[in-house]
């Protein structure tokens, strides 16, 4: 067999997760003398007899939260987990930023005007209950109560079956809401749900799903929103510790953690809407977002409205608790993001693009919100070699 590092695969390829994991994972193992990758599709059972008969460099395993078959690889073996809900001692885990999952979905939510809020998750996982936590948390010190739907939901679950009491939840939903859902899967059946029962998206409801499965999120009626992960960052950089461990041995790496954390908000037609029952301030939003690529002034928002400026701030202040100005901010600095997660664009292209004078002025401009430089931003979150 060939010299190559040979390494297990014991992973699934039909979520956009592991996907966006194995894009990072393979980019490492190209651009730093390749790997050979022993795919085992029916998952750690199977490759614990291919351990002992092929006595790979390294494993990349997903399991189940009470997997203890784990337990069989050896110590010294080289290993990635993802999916087991708590770090594992001796092994390097990938683990979701569940925390931070939850508080973008509130903010996002909180952004668009909504005064009712829903979460959808599912029951008895670990990462799909801290996201419901850190949520319902951010909404509750916000003066808002969270409408938890719950069902004995899992990836064996029949959702034919279960669809008859998601309808019935969503049809007692005060509207409009923002609803999270804990992943695209459960959005797309809550917007199934919604079609089903005659709700209108994003009119009446507003659904905002995690993981940014492209195919998923687009083939939903309406596409779903999503918020965007690190997986293709996560899956380098556990790469990387995972070579090192194979040259240097399991000691070598004090790290044991890498993390997948939430990039970006991905808007599509699901939460196309702004929730706010002041018909001027609707018109104000509509078109800040339809013109920041501009540099547009709060009073060019207020002329837009025939609304003194005076008044109009005072509407913004009560339906959405901040300035004209920092909605401004807030928008371009999300489209800021959303130019460097999913372009190569440079940042003098991206700051010429949206009418700023240097370098230096967009940093500034996205230091103040984002707490780092568009340059740090992009390393953090991408692939950038």
């Amino acid at each position: 067999m060939s010299n190559l590092p040979k390494i297990i695969l014991a992973i699934e390829n039909h979520r956009a997760y592991d996907q966006g994991l194995l894009n990072g994972i393979s980019r490492y193992a190209n651009l730093n003398g390749r790997w050979l990758f022993l795919y085992e599709k029916d998952g750690i059972h199977r490759s614990l007899h291919s351990i002992e008969k092929i006595k790979p460099d390294g494993v990349i395993v997903r399991i189940s939260k009470n997997e203890k078959v784990i337990e069989k690889i050896p110590d010294k073996m080289p290993c990635i987990i993802l999916g087991a809900g708590e770090t594992i001692n001796g092994r390097i885990n990938i683990i979701g930023d569940s925390d931070r999952i939850g508080e973008m979905a509130a903010e996002y939510l909180l952004s668009l005007g909504f005064k009712n809020f829903g979460f959808c998750g599912v029951e008895r996982e670990i990462w799909s209950h801290k996201r419901a936590v850190s949520y319902t948390k951010v909404l509750r010190n916000a003066g808002y109560d969270v409408s938890s739907y719950s069902y004995p939901f899992s990836a064996k679950s029949d959702f034919a079956r279960e669809l008859p009491a998601m309808m019935e939840w969503i049809e007692s939903l005060s509207k409009p809401i923002g609803i999270m859902a804990s992943n695209d899967e459960r959005g797309f059946h809550v917007l199934e749900a919604c079609k089903a029962a005659g709700v209108n998206v994003p009119e009446e409801v507003a659904v905002l799903g995690v993981d940014n499965d492209v195919a998923n999120c687009e083939f939903a009626t309406p596409p779903l929103s999503s918020i965007a992960l690190s997986t293709a960052k996560a899956g380098y950089e556990a790469a990387r510790l995972l070579d090192s461990m194979m040259r240097e041995g399991v000691s070598s790496v004090g790290k044991k953690e890498v993390v997948v954390k939430p990039t970006h908000v991905v808007a599509r037609q699901s939460t196309s809407v702004f929730a706010v029952p002041d018909k001027v301030v609707a018109e104000a939003l509509d078109f800040i977002r339809n013109n920041v690529k501009m540099q547009i002034q709060v009073s060019d928002v207020a002329e837009f409205v025939s609304v003194s400026r005076r008044e109009l701030e005072r509407r913004f202040k009560r339906y959405l608790n901040h300035s004209i100005h920092q909605e401004i901010k807030l928008k371009k600095v999300q489209l800021i993001t959303k130019m460097l997660l999913e372009t190569s664009d440079t940042i003098s292209e991206i700051a010429s693009e949206l009418g700023f004078s240097s370098i230096a002025h967009i940093s500034r401009y996205f230091r103040d919100i984002e707490g780092v430089s568009p340059i740090e931003y992009r390393r953090r979150n991408l692939c950038v070699v």
